[in-house]
């Protein structure tokens, strides 16, 4: 399976998000299921696609959502990758997971230091907190070398534009522009 960094973190992301809904699952089942069902992230519901009532009704499903129509040249076409069982998977992908896991809370306690006012982790929507910790993991956890810290908010940024909307985007950004600044 040869996949891109972005790839990597997109799929990386959406294990994080199947663990959080299921959280009795172990993240091998949660990275099989997403693994084994890539080719129907082109089947995504856009945003202009559904009225205001419609969209409520996504979110609290915890739907997979995108703002606007992606590009295949953005490297998110998925249909193309090809998993089969026992076939080794990519080492960061692994990384990413396991790190995020292993550190959630360390980096829960970051969010709740950054994220100001009325919120806190435990209100947040799903994909949006699998967004900001995948991104303070790469943040904090993952030598400034291989992703700079600007690289990791800027990524997080093109997810929340993917899997949430606007105002959710813009929430990220601040609390990813804040957590940098400390």
């Amino acid at each position: 399976m040869k996949l891109g960094t972005s790839q990597i973190r997109e799929i990386a992301l959406l294990v994080l998000y199947q663990q959080a809904l299921n959280p009795e699952l172990a993240p091998e089942a949660c990275m099989t299921y997403v693994l084994e069902n890539l080719d129907q992230l082109k089947q995504v519901v856009k945003y202009e696609e559904v009225d205001e009532e419609g969209l409520e009704a996504l979110k609290d499903k915890e739907q997979f959502f995108e703002k606007q129509q992606q590009s295949p040249s953005k490297g998110n076409d998925f249909t193309a990758i090809d998993f089969e069982e026992g076939e080794e998977l990519p080492p960061y992908l692994l990384q990413l997971v396991s790190g995020v896991l292993a550190n959630q809370e360390a980096i829960d306690a970051r969010l709740d230091q950054s994220i100001s006012g009325k919120w806190s982790v435990k209100r947040l929507e799903k994909i949006n907190l699998a967004i900001l910790r995948l991104a303070l993991y790469e943040m904090f956890y993952v030598a400034e070398d291989r992703v700079p810290k600007v690289v990791a908010v800027n990524e997080a940024i093109e997810l929340a534009k993917r899997y949430s909307d606007d105002r959710s985007r813009r929430f990220i950004n601040g609390v990813l522009s804040n957590t940098m600044e400390k």
